[in-house]
């Protein structure tokens, strides 16, 4: 039969090696309930089988015990394709003992001086940033694991709502805890009153990493789909999301056309999406969704104005931001009661929370109120780039996807000195 609708299924299956994974069947997207495009007797033999639904994509996850009969039936139906679901994982922080650096290099246009690189949270350090448009009104969704909303550097502005945490609707997989601070620290530098970007902006944990460390696409579809359901359209809103997908063996990435449609959703109700190149020195602009245009795509630097050797990279990066020896909020699980840790990390993930919270800036600006767009936000942040300033970027890619843009995020659009 010529199944003529769109439609999005993600189905179980198992993954060479026996790890369980999931299939995604797609075409284009449709604002037609699944169930109703479906044949009907393939969908009432499909109803016991589905576990959740992904409006964002207009999808539905299908148990891993879905008879193969149904599988077959629906695979077999011409007009649709079918993906492999993906593994996904947050980039590692590398704890350093020093830091303090990456809020003054983004507010000031010039080098930071070589007597205060090696200093631990230098008391000479100055962040600079207009008290008025700090993140006042902004809220920033971070897909991660999970945030300690009770730590101090957060002053009650961070959310952490039972129904953001995508875990919990598999029993086995739930977190009661955030994992290795990841979330913590990253909402830190975007909104924390010590060592955020946007001290004003209200952040809220979307929690997609599970216990055993590990991401499934649909649970970060899940997750975007959850964002854009409760976003309040009295306030600004942006994703940031430091994971991706792992590269194969052969250090390639795998496509996925339904994390590329997730995102595209977030984009079309002007809900910015700011991702990392992740720390794998590959070519980036082929790790979905970089190839999503409006995405947002940010690799890091070091304290020298050095390029990280360890970023991803590639001519569809939007901005280079601080990502090495970076301070931020921690958090250690074996004491949860500890709210007032900090740690130094190392990662695209830090480099991609400065330009979150700089976004965040942005947005509580009462000149940009027309101007809230992907694309928009993204030329302007390049526009006010210190530009030419990175030394020692890849200029060869194995892929040939051509130099990496010479762009260092730079907030100094918006100033208010304080130290």
């Amino acid at each position: 039969m010529l199944l003529s609708y769109p439609i999005v299924l993600i189905i179980g299956g198992v993954l060479a090696g026996g790890s369980s994974s999931s299939w995604i069947l797609t075409t284009a997207r449709h604002p037609t309930p699944v169930e109703e495009l479906l044949h009907p007797s393939l969908a009432k033999r499909s109803l016991d089988s589905i576990e959740d639904r992904l409006s964002v994509i207009n999808g539905l996850v299908l148990t891993p015990d879905t008879p193969a009969s149904v599988l077959n039936s629906v695979d077999a139906q011409r007009g649709v394709r079918l993906h492999r679901d993906v593994v996904m994982q947050l980039d590692e922080l590398r704890e350093r003992e020093h830091t303090g650096w990456g809020l003054q290099r983004i507010s000031d246009f010039q080098p930071i001086p070589p007597e205060l690189r090696s200093s631990a949270r230098n008391s000479g350090f100055v962040y600079v940033y207009d008290d008025k448009a700090a993140g006042k009104g902004v809220e920033v969704y971070v897909i991660d694991s999970g945030i300690m909303c009770e730590h101090i550097d957060f002053e009650g502005r961070a959310e952490c709502p039972n129904e953001g945490d995508m875990t919990e609707k598999d029993p086995k997989k739930q977190s009661n805890q955030p994992i290795e601070g990841h979330g913590t620290a990253i909402a830190s530098v975007i909104g924390g009153v010590n060592f955020g970007v946007a001290p004003d902006a209200n952040l809220i944990s979307v929690k997609v990493l599970d216990k055993d460390n590990t991401i499934q696409g649909k649970t970060v579809i899940a997750g975007i789909g959850w964002v854009l359901d409760n976003v309040d359209p009295r306030w600004r809103a942006l994703i940031n999301y430091s994971g991706g997908i792992v590269p194969n063996p052969d250090h390639v990435y795998q496509e996925n056309e339904p994390i590329d449609q997730a995102v595209q959703a977030a984009l079309a109700k002007d809900v910015p999406f700011i991702t990392a190149t992740y720390n794998e020195p590959l070519n980036a602009c082929v790790r979905p969704p970089a190839k999503v245009e409006g995405v947002i795509i940010v690799s890091s630097s070091d304290v020298n104005d050095k390029f990280d050797q360890s970023a991803g990279r590639g001519s569809c990066v939007t901005l280079i931001a601080p990502g090495v020896d970076i301070v931020s909020a921690s958090f250690d699980p074996a004491h949860p009661e500890i709210v007032d840790l900090c740690q130094s990390t190392h990662g695209t993930s830090l480099a991609t929370a400065f330009v979150s919270g700089a976004v965040a800036v942005y947005a509580s600006m009462p000149s940009t109120k027309d101007k809230w767009k992907g694309s928009l936000i993204a030329a302007f942040l390049r526009n006010t780039a210190a530009k030419a300033v990175v030394q020692g970027i890849p200029r060869n890619i194995p892929e040939r996807v051509g130099t990496t843009p010479n762009f260092l995020l730079q907030t100094t659009f918006s100033h208010w000195r304080h130290g």
